[in-house]
Protein backbone atom coordinates (compact mmCIF):
# COMPACT_ATOMS: atom_id res chain seq x y z
CA UNK A 1 0.00 0.00 0.00
CA UNK A 2 2.43 2.06 1.18
CA UNK A 3 4.08 2.45 -2.68
CA UNK A 4 0.68 3.96 -3.80
CA UNK A 5 0.40 1.32 -6.45
CA UNK A 6 -3.05 0.23 -4.77
CA UNK A 7 -5.18 1.43 -1.70
CA UNK A 8 -8.97 1.35 -0.47
CA UNK A 9 -11.94 2.91 -2.02
CA UNK A 10 -15.23 2.73 -0.61
CA UNK A 11 -17.48 4.95 -3.54
CA UNK A 12 -16.89 6.17 -6.53
CA UNK A 13 -19.51 8.23 -7.71
CA UNK A 14 -20.17 9.60 -11.31
CA UNK A 15 -21.79 12.78 -12.32
CA UNK A 16 -21.43 15.13 -9.35
CA UNK A 17 -21.73 18.95 -9.92
CA UNK A 18 -21.09 19.63 -6.28
CA UNK A 19 -17.59 18.94 -6.29
CA UNK A 20 -15.80 21.36 -8.53
CA UNK A 21 -16.22 22.92 -12.04
CA UNK A 22 -18.51 20.66 -14.41
CA UNK A 23 -19.18 17.31 -14.12
CA UNK A 24 -16.70 15.10 -11.61
CA UNK A 25 -16.19 12.12 -10.46
CA UNK A 26 -15.53 11.41 -7.16
CA UNK A 27 -13.84 8.92 -5.96
CA UNK A 28 -13.68 8.48 -1.93
CA UNK A 29 -10.55 6.82 0.02
CA UNK A 30 -11.05 5.16 2.70
CA UNK A 31 -9.55 6.01 6.19
CA UNK A 32 -9.80 9.51 8.04
CA UNK A 33 -7.62 10.97 11.53
CA UNK A 34 -10.70 13.15 12.07
CA UNK A 35 -13.72 11.86 13.92
CA UNK A 36 -16.01 15.21 13.18
CA UNK A 37 -19.42 14.49 15.35
CA UNK A 38 -21.09 15.32 11.65
CA UNK A 39 -19.18 12.94 9.57
CA UNK A 40 -21.53 12.47 6.68
CA UNK A 41 -19.23 9.66 5.25
CA UNK A 42 -18.54 7.51 8.61
CA UNK A 43 -17.30 4.32 6.20
CA UNK A 44 -14.74 7.09 5.53
CA UNK A 45 -13.31 6.90 8.96
CA UNK A 46 -11.11 3.79 9.31
CA UNK A 47 -8.86 2.38 6.78
CA UNK A 48 -10.04 -1.21 6.85
CA UNK A 49 -13.37 -2.76 4.61
CA UNK A 50 -16.60 -2.91 7.13
CA UNK A 51 -19.43 -4.57 7.28
CA UNK A 52 -22.98 -2.67 6.23
CA UNK A 53 -25.74 -4.23 7.64
CA UNK A 54 -29.22 -3.14 5.74
CA UNK A 55 -31.47 -4.08 8.44
CA UNK A 56 -34.78 -3.60 5.99
CA UNK A 57 -33.51 -6.03 3.44
CA UNK A 58 -32.83 -8.58 6.15
CA UNK A 59 -35.20 -11.19 6.41
CA UNK A 60 -33.52 -13.07 9.53
CA UNK A 61 -33.17 -16.37 7.96
CA UNK A 62 -30.65 -17.33 10.00
CA UNK A 63 -28.12 -18.43 7.00
CA UNK A 64 -25.28 -15.40 8.37
CA UNK A 65 -25.45 -16.63 12.26
CA UNK A 66 -25.23 -20.68 11.58
CA UNK A 67 -22.28 -19.88 9.12
CA UNK A 68 -20.05 -16.96 11.44
CA UNK A 69 -16.75 -18.87 12.26
CA UNK A 70 -16.65 -15.99 15.21
CA UNK A 71 -20.08 -16.33 16.01
CA UNK A 72 -20.15 -12.77 15.79
CA UNK A 73 -23.89 -12.58 14.77
CA UNK A 74 -27.79 -13.80 16.83
CA UNK A 75 -30.63 -13.37 16.45
CA UNK A 76 -32.70 -12.02 19.31
CA UNK A 77 -36.71 -11.33 19.94
CA UNK A 78 -36.87 -11.40 16.27
CA UNK A 79 -33.75 -8.31 15.50
CA UNK A 80 -30.50 -9.37 14.33
CA UNK A 81 -27.49 -8.15 16.47
CA UNK A 82 -24.46 -8.35 15.58
CA UNK A 83 -21.34 -8.67 17.47
CA UNK A 84 -18.73 -6.10 16.00
CA UNK A 85 -15.96 -6.44 18.69
CA UNK A 86 -15.77 -9.75 17.66
CA UNK A 87 -16.73 -9.89 13.38
CA UNK A 88 -13.51 -10.38 11.67
CA UNK A 89 -14.82 -8.95 8.45
CA UNK A 90 -14.00 -12.52 6.88
CA UNK A 91 -17.31 -11.92 4.27
CA UNK A 92 -18.54 -15.01 4.65
CA UNK A 93 -21.98 -13.25 5.63
CA UNK A 94 -21.59 -11.00 2.57
CA UNK A 95 -21.08 -13.74 0.21
CA UNK A 96 -24.29 -16.11 1.55
CA UNK A 97 -26.91 -13.28 2.19
CA UNK A 98 -29.54 -13.97 -0.57
CA UNK A 99 -31.17 -10.61 0.16
CA UNK A 100 -28.09 -8.54 0.17
CA UNK A 101 -28.78 -7.32 3.84
CA UNK A 102 -25.55 -7.17 4.00
CA UNK A 103 -22.14 -5.71 1.93
CA UNK A 104 -18.59 -4.55 2.52
CA UNK A 105 -17.77 -0.71 2.12
CA UNK A 106 -14.14 -0.58 0.57
CA UNK A 107 -12.42 -2.50 -1.46
CA UNK A 108 -8.75 -2.29 -2.69
CA UNK A 109 -7.87 -0.98 -5.84
CA UNK A 110 -4.82 -0.14 -7.94
CA UNK A 111 -4.05 3.42 -9.65
CA UNK A 112 -4.82 1.95 -12.62
CA UNK A 113 -8.17 0.66 -11.77
CA UNK A 114 -9.65 4.10 -10.54
CA UNK A 115 -7.65 5.91 -13.36
CA UNK A 116 -9.72 3.09 -15.64
CA UNK A 117 -12.80 4.47 -13.96
CA UNK A 118 -12.92 8.06 -14.19
CA UNK A 119 -11.62 7.65 -18.14
CA UNK A 120 -15.07 6.52 -18.86
CA UNK A 121 -16.45 9.87 -18.51
CA UNK A 122 -13.76 11.68 -19.91
CA UNK A 123 -16.10 13.07 -23.06
CA UNK A 124 -17.84 14.46 -19.98
CA UNK A 125 -14.94 16.28 -18.66
CA UNK A 126 -14.06 17.95 -21.73
CA UNK A 127 -17.85 19.22 -22.79
CA UNK A 128 -18.28 20.78 -18.86
CA UNK A 129 -14.76 21.38 -17.99
CA UNK A 130 -14.84 18.68 -15.19
CA UNK A 131 -12.51 16.16 -13.99
CA UNK A 132 -11.87 13.80 -10.75
CA UNK A 133 -12.20 14.96 -7.61
CA UNK A 134 -10.69 12.62 -5.02
CA UNK A 135 -12.40 12.76 -1.19
CA UNK A 136 -13.34 10.81 1.50
CA UNK A 137 -12.69 10.19 4.06
CA UNK A 138 -9.04 11.71 4.32
CA UNK A 139 -6.94 11.65 0.46
CA UNK A 140 -3.54 12.53 2.71
CA UNK A 141 -4.23 9.18 4.99
CA UNK A 142 -3.61 7.31 1.64
CA UNK A 143 -0.98 10.28 0.11
CA UNK A 144 0.97 7.91 -1.75
CA UNK A 145 -2.01 6.00 -3.77
CA UNK A 146 -3.75 9.91 -4.38
CA UNK A 147 -0.67 11.07 -5.25
CA UNK A 148 -0.28 8.51 -8.24
CA UNK A 149 -3.92 8.64 -9.21
CA UNK A 150 -3.51 12.80 -9.51
CA UNK A 151 -0.53 12.37 -11.63
CA UNK A 152 -2.07 9.39 -14.25
CA UNK A 153 -5.21 11.69 -14.72
CA UNK A 154 -2.86 15.06 -15.11
CA UNK A 155 -0.84 13.14 -17.81
CA UNK A 156 -3.82 12.32 -20.03
CA UNK A 157 -5.38 16.02 -19.46
CA UNK A 158 -8.44 15.54 -17.10
CA UNK A 159 -8.75 18.45 -14.15
CA UNK A 160 -7.80 17.46 -10.77
CA UNK A 161 -9.32 18.40 -7.90
CA UNK A 162 -8.77 17.03 -3.99
CA UNK A 163 -11.25 17.61 -0.85
CA UNK A 164 -9.01 17.78 2.04
CA UNK A 165 -8.92 18.59 6.01
CA UNK A 166 -5.42 19.53 5.67
CA UNK A 167 -4.94 17.00 8.66
CA UNK A 168 -1.55 14.98 7.59
CA UNK A 169 1.71 15.73 6.65
CA UNK A 170 2.76 19.11 5.02
CA UNK A 171 4.81 17.16 2.57
CA UNK A 172 2.53 14.73 1.10
CA UNK A 173 0.19 18.01 0.20
CA UNK A 174 3.20 19.84 -1.07
CA UNK A 175 3.91 17.13 -3.73
CA UNK A 176 0.33 17.03 -4.68
CA UNK A 177 -0.05 21.22 -5.70
CA UNK A 178 1.74 20.56 -9.17
CA UNK A 179 -0.93 17.90 -9.44
CA UNK A 180 -3.79 19.64 -8.81
CA UNK A 181 -6.06 22.51 -10.48
CA UNK A 182 -8.34 23.21 -7.62
CA UNK A 183 -7.77 22.34 -3.98
CA UNK A 184 -11.31 22.23 -1.70
CA UNK A 185 -9.51 23.01 2.14
CA UNK A 186 -12.11 22.52 4.39
CA UNK A 187 -11.93 24.36 7.95
CA UNK A 188 -14.09 23.75 10.97
CA UNK A 189 -13.27 26.69 13.48
CA UNK A 190 -10.18 28.39 14.33
CA UNK A 191 -10.42 27.61 18.13
CA UNK A 192 -8.37 24.74 18.93
CA UNK A 193 -10.15 23.53 22.01
CA UNK A 194 -13.19 23.52 20.08
CA UNK A 195 -11.64 21.88 17.53
CA UNK A 196 -10.88 18.98 19.85
CA UNK A 197 -14.17 18.36 21.31
CA UNK A 198 -15.95 18.22 17.40
CA UNK A 199 -13.48 16.32 15.88
CA UNK A 200 -11.19 14.23 18.43
CA UNK A 201 -8.09 15.86 16.98
CA UNK A 202 -6.11 19.80 17.44
CA UNK A 203 -6.15 21.77 14.53
CA UNK A 204 -3.07 23.10 14.99
CA UNK A 205 -1.43 21.18 12.03
CA UNK A 206 -4.73 21.67 9.60
CA UNK A 207 -4.10 25.76 10.49
CA UNK A 208 -0.09 25.51 9.87
CA UNK A 209 -1.05 23.41 6.16
CA UNK A 210 -3.61 25.77 5.29
CA UNK A 211 -1.03 28.88 5.98
CA UNK A 212 1.75 26.86 3.89
CA UNK A 213 -0.38 26.15 1.35
CA UNK A 214 -1.52 29.36 0.48
CA UNK A 215 1.85 30.64 0.20
CA UNK A 216 2.89 27.69 -2.07
CA UNK A 217 0.15 28.66 -4.82
CA UNK A 218 0.36 32.13 -4.36
CA UNK A 219 2.06 32.66 -8.16
CA UNK A 220 0.12 29.35 -9.52
CA UNK A 221 -3.09 29.39 -11.46
CA UNK A 222 -4.42 26.59 -8.64
CA UNK A 223 -7.95 27.44 -7.84
CA UNK A 224 -8.39 26.50 -3.45
CA UNK A 225 -11.96 27.26 -2.05
CA UNK A 226 -12.17 27.02 1.98
CA UNK A 227 -14.89 24.95 2.61
CA UNK A 228 -16.62 25.40 6.37
CA UNK A 229 -19.39 22.90 7.60
CA UNK A 230 -21.52 25.06 9.62
CA UNK A 231 -22.93 23.01 12.29
CA UNK A 232 -25.34 24.37 14.69
CA UNK A 233 -24.03 24.42 18.27
CA UNK A 234 -20.38 24.45 17.44
CA UNK A 235 -19.21 26.86 14.67
CA UNK A 236 -22.54 28.72 13.62
CA UNK A 237 -21.97 31.86 15.96
CA UNK A 238 -20.84 35.23 14.63
CA UNK A 239 -17.76 34.99 16.56
CA UNK A 240 -16.50 31.66 15.24
CA UNK A 241 -17.12 32.66 12.02
CA UNK A 242 -15.53 35.91 12.03
CA UNK A 243 -12.59 34.33 13.51
CA UNK A 244 -12.19 32.27 10.69
CA UNK A 245 -12.93 34.18 8.10
CA UNK A 246 -10.22 36.78 9.52
CA UNK A 247 -8.19 33.85 9.26
CA UNK A 248 -8.86 33.48 5.99
CA UNK A 249 -7.81 36.73 4.80
CA UNK A 250 -4.99 36.84 6.76
CA UNK A 251 -3.37 33.29 6.55
CA UNK A 252 -4.79 32.17 3.28
CA UNK A 253 -4.68 34.81 1.06
CA UNK A 254 -4.50 32.88 -1.92
CA UNK A 255 -7.98 31.35 -1.25
CA UNK A 256 -10.44 32.56 -3.54
CA UNK A 257 -13.50 32.28 -1.67
CA UNK A 258 -15.29 30.67 1.17
CA UNK A 259 -18.14 28.25 1.07
CA UNK A 260 -20.32 27.57 3.50
CA UNK A 261 -22.12 24.22 3.80
CA UNK A 262 -25.62 23.85 5.39
CA UNK A 263 -25.81 21.23 8.24
CA UNK A 264 -27.47 18.02 7.27
CA UNK A 265 -28.44 14.92 9.10
CA UNK A 266 -28.78 12.85 5.88
CA UNK A 267 -26.14 10.21 6.96
CA UNK A 268 -28.29 8.45 9.53
CA UNK A 269 -29.23 5.64 7.89
CA UNK A 270 -25.27 5.26 7.34
CA UNK A 271 -24.71 4.85 11.44
CA UNK A 272 -27.12 2.50 11.67
CA UNK A 273 -25.65 0.13 8.83
CA UNK A 274 -22.64 0.34 10.47
CA UNK A 275 -23.26 -0.22 13.77
CA UNK A 276 -22.13 3.49 15.17
CA UNK A 277 -24.28 6.02 16.91
CA UNK A 278 -24.39 9.61 15.48
CA UNK A 279 -23.81 12.16 18.08
CA UNK A 280 -26.04 15.23 17.07
CA UNK A 281 -29.36 13.16 15.96
CA UNK A 282 -31.10 15.84 17.77
CA UNK A 283 -29.27 18.80 15.95
CA UNK A 284 -31.31 21.17 13.93
CA UNK A 285 -30.07 22.46 10.89
CA UNK A 286 -29.62 26.44 10.46
CA UNK A 287 -32.73 28.28 8.90
CA UNK A 288 -31.64 30.29 5.53
CA UNK A 289 -31.81 33.48 7.46
CA UNK A 290 -28.80 32.62 9.37
CA UNK A 291 -27.06 31.23 6.72
CA UNK A 292 -27.03 34.17 5.27
CA UNK A 293 -26.35 36.22 8.16
CA UNK A 294 -22.78 34.24 8.34
CA UNK A 295 -22.14 34.89 4.34
CA UNK A 296 -22.48 38.63 4.92
CA UNK A 297 -20.36 39.00 8.01
CA UNK A 298 -17.75 36.90 6.03
CA UNK A 299 -18.05 39.37 3.37
CA UNK A 300 -18.15 42.04 5.70
CA UNK A 301 -14.64 41.08 6.91
CA UNK A 302 -13.09 41.43 2.99
CA UNK A 303 -13.41 37.76 2.28
CA UNK A 304 -15.40 36.23 -0.96
CA UNK A 305 -18.20 33.87 0.18
CA UNK A 306 -20.72 31.23 -1.48
CA UNK A 307 -23.55 30.18 0.01
CA UNK A 308 -26.34 28.60 -2.77
CA UNK A 309 -29.13 27.45 -0.44
CA UNK A 310 -30.18 23.51 -0.64
CA UNK A 311 -27.55 23.19 -2.80
CA UNK A 312 -24.59 23.72 -0.12
CA UNK A 313 -26.15 20.95 2.05
CA UNK A 314 -23.48 18.57 3.65
CA UNK A 315 -23.72 15.71 1.20
CA UNK A 316 -21.94 12.54 0.55
CA UNK A 317 -18.30 13.60 -0.39
CA UNK A 318 -18.40 16.56 1.93
CA UNK A 319 -16.73 16.41 5.61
Amino acid sequence: MENGESGIVFNIQRYQIHDGPGIRTLVLLKGCPLRCQWCSNPEGQQHDPQLYYVRARCRLCGACVALCPQKASAIVDGELIINRKICASCGECVEQCLYSAREFRGKTMTTDEVVKEVEKDRSFYFISGGGITIGGGEPLAQAAFTKNILKQCKSIGIHTAIETSGCGQWSDLQEMIPLLDWIFYDLKTVDNARHIEGTRLSNERILDNATLLSKAIENQDTHLTVRVPVIPGFNNSQASIIALAGFVRDRMKAANEIELLKYHSLALGKYDQLGMEYPLVDTVPCSEDEMVALKESIERCGVACSYDGAGAEIYVGVK
